[in-house]
């Protein structure tokens, strides 16, 4: 499941709820609701989450998509898939924001 997941990715990162909820700008309540596999992030939480975790947005997506720690392309879900297409496009801006272009 994603949460147990995500329980194992924030300790293992020797990161906690709080410092997550921080960089996710939600409560540390639903830090906690996302690990209990009672919520999964709001899609405005992804990008911080990704980042503070280290990883890719893609990654994350699929994780959250299929809930096991292998992850499955993100291809097998239209709407995952959909999200994960935008969230390379609003990174690429930005980096071309970065860069000047």
């Amino acid at each position: 499941m994603f949460g147990d997941w995500l329980d194992e990715a924030i300790k293992a990162r020797k990161l906690t709820q709080t410092k997550i909820a921080a960089a996710c700008g939600v409560s540390q309540q639903a830090v906690s609701h996302w690990v209990k596999n009672d919520r999964t992030p709001a899609a405005d939480s992804l990008r911080p989450l990704a980042k503070a975790l280290d990883i890719s947005a893609d990654e994350l997506l699929e994780r959250i998509d299929d809930g096991k720690v292998s992850p499955r392309p993100a291809g097998d879900n239209p709407a995952v898939a959909d999200l994960a297409d935008l969230l390379r496009r609003v990174e690429a801006l930005e980096e071309q924001a970065r860069r000047g272009a």
